[in-house]
């Protein structure tokens, strides 16, 4: 047992001793990672008007009761798990702050635009340059389409300008209501003959978000 001593005395880390049972203890520091967050956009790299703008927040080391998710110029509303939908207040720049448990408050920034301009139809076809007299008096009305990119939201036309010059004549105008001709509209458009021309401009629009009436490209 003299000789066990001795070698602890000499902070010596192994002993062997025949007969005699040992045992040794290690003690290990485990380093943990600390708290941190990340925001992903779900579907653009910005906010749109109008529209829900789906994200997923996630965040290491806190637990998800206690995260804590505030918005500037958007609202947050929590979906499922790590899921949030986020609307847009009005049009610029807006920040979300994530903080809770040991994570510190962490802020990002987003830009915030309005809701892109539609493509306009003609009765559901794009249609430019020359159309034949049937195809056209077939058609009913005008159309605004939103890319697939942009699905949960949808423009509607408010009103527009139709001109119809007929061949070697004076030029017809009329301001027509809502997306599909109107009356005096499909008077014009019954019409057609070959070489007359037939123009749609002034096309107003309003789209989520929309505090008034956009007026879009022509076709």
């Amino acid at each position: 047992m003299k000789l066990l001593s001795s070698l602890c005395s000499k902070n010596t880390l192994f002993g062997i001793l025949i007969g005699i049972s040992m045992s040794a203890v290690f003690a290990f520091k485990v380093l943990t990672d600390p708290p941190a967050c990340a925001i992903s956009l779900d579907k653009m790299n910005v906010f749109y008007l109008g529209v829900d703008n789906p994200i997923t927040i996630v965040a290491r080391g806190v637990p998800m009761e206690q995260l804590i998710v505030q918005g500037e110029g958007v609202t947050v509303k929590k979906e499922q798990g790590d899921q949030y939908t986020v609307r847009a207040i009005d049009s610029g720049e807006a920040s979300i702050t994530v903080s809770g448990g040991d994570l510190k408050p962490m802020t990002f920034k987003y830009r915030i635009k309005r809701f892109p301009d539609p493509e306009l139809r003609l009765g559901g076809v794009r249609k430019q340059g020359y159309i034949g007299n049937g195809d056209f008096k077939a058609r009913r009305g005008i159309s605004a389409l939103i890319d697939g990119t942009y699905d949960g939201g949808t423009c509607e036309i408010v009103s527009f300008q139709v001109t119809y010059a007929p061949k070697g004549q004076d030029p017809v105008t009329l301001i027509n209501t809502g997306p599909r001709f109107g009356p005096k509209t499909q008077a014009l458009v019954n019409k057609a003959e070959s070489g007359d021309q037939y123009f749609f401009d002034q096309v107003k629009v309003r789209c989520p978000g929309d505090k008034v009436a956009r007026e879009v490209s022509p076709m």
